[in-house]
């Protein structure tokens, strides 16, 4: 049985997109060259934007059997559930494997040194799916400051 989780998606994510968006806009708006022209020669921020796009709409995180799986951009993998040694809670992550678009996630630890940083709109659901798999694993709540 295959469940799935919406991710998270946070202002940051949003800011980037309306801020390329406007630029395009200005641009086109205040300039005496036709949309085509501001388009070449805004290339450059067309790339990124395109990828920011995607990123929204790629990311997704789903349980199948025993395996957690994560797909994020151009990033994607499985952690085998029996694997996973600790989750922590309501923490945020900016560097490392991170497959979100939001702050205050979970960090999933698995093996021995691997760590996953994902943000589900509903963390609570995912700790407890994960729980109900393998009940070995220690859920540490971050203290939110």
């Amino acid at each position: 049985m295959k469940k799935q989780y919406k991710p998270k998606k946070g202002v940051l994510v949003y800011l980037m997109l309306s801020g390329f968006l406007a630029y395009f806009f200005v641009r086109w708006h205040f300039s005496d060259h036709d949309f085509p022209h501001i388009l070449g020669s805004s290339s450059f921020l067309l790339f990124p934007c395109a990828y920011l796009v995607f990123y929204i709409l790629n990311t997704t995180y789903w349980i199948q059997d025993r395996t957690f799986f994560y797909r994020s951009g151009f990033m994607k993998g499985e952690v085998d559930v029996d694997s996973i040694k600790s989750i922590d809670v309501g923490i945020t992550r900016w560097v490392g494997e991170r497959a979100a678009l939001a702050t205050r996630g979970i960090l999933i630890k698995y093996n021995r040194y691997d760590d996953l940083f994902v943000a589900p709109m509903n963390t609570e659901e995912l700790v407890r799916d994960l729980l109900a798999l393998n009940p070995g694993i220690h859920v540490n709540q971050a203290a939110r400051a």
